[in-house]
């Protein structure tokens, strides 16, 4: 008896919540929705196989309600970082080239405050190689994948104009027969960009 009183009061629950009226989306809700973008150069610091390097590029992105942010980005190294070759089997020094671009995802809360933090993932395609110093000749070459989670804190210079700081983890995987491991590419990232647009 109880468990028929049990079914009965569910099954006429479950008809009154499906009874209840929803709101529909439609193509007028994305009027209150409000869209940007923005662009902008961005430098970093890393440190390949133990050595500082710097990689420079740029990055655009679509902005939906001034919080969340898909675009794209492109960066290489600035020139090359020199490296011992003799553990390598080369008794002169090798230097390592990199660079890669992708897209990207950005949350970024609090953006009415002058300071507020950032968070992006991007994940990018590429390619590194190695050559003796002062040579055109490639010892060894790769393709890359890249994914580099950041944290960053943003400072609203104007409306239009935003600064960050950011820190992030560069996860990198090579070809197998790259002669640089990928835990040796991997490791932290500092750097800062310049984000100009409508956000």
């Amino acid at each position: 008896m109880r468990i028929s009183i049990l079914s009965i009061f569910l099954f006429s629950l479950s008809l009154n919540v499906m009874a209840q009226p929803k709101e529909i989306n439609t193509l007028q809700n994305l009027d209150s929705l409000s869209w940007g973008a923005y662009g902008g150069p961005r430098i970093s610091i890393i440190n390949p196989i133990g050595k500082t390097a710097f990689m420079a590029g740029g990055q655009g992105a679509i902005v939906l309600n001034s919080q969340f942010a898909l675009g794209g980005f492109g960066q290489g190294m600035t020139g090359s970082s020199e490296f011992d070759g003799v553990p390598y089997g080369y008794d002169n020094p090798l230097e390592l080239s990199m660079g890669y671009g992708g897209i990207f995802l950005e949350y970024m809360p609090f953006r009415h405050k002058i300071l507020h933090p950032s968070f992006s993932l991007p994940i990018g395609l590429g390619g590194a190689s190695v050559q003796q110093v002062n040579s055109d000749s490639k010892i060894s070459k790769t393709t890359l994948l890249a994914f580099t989670p950041r944290v960053g804190l943003d400072f609203n210079i104007r409306k239009s104009a935003v600064v960050s700081l950011f820190a992030g983890y560069q996860f990198i995987k090579t070809n197998d027969d790259f002669m640089i491991t990928d835990h040796d590419l991997s490791g932290w990232e500092l750097g800062i960009s310049v984000k100009l647009g409508k956000f």
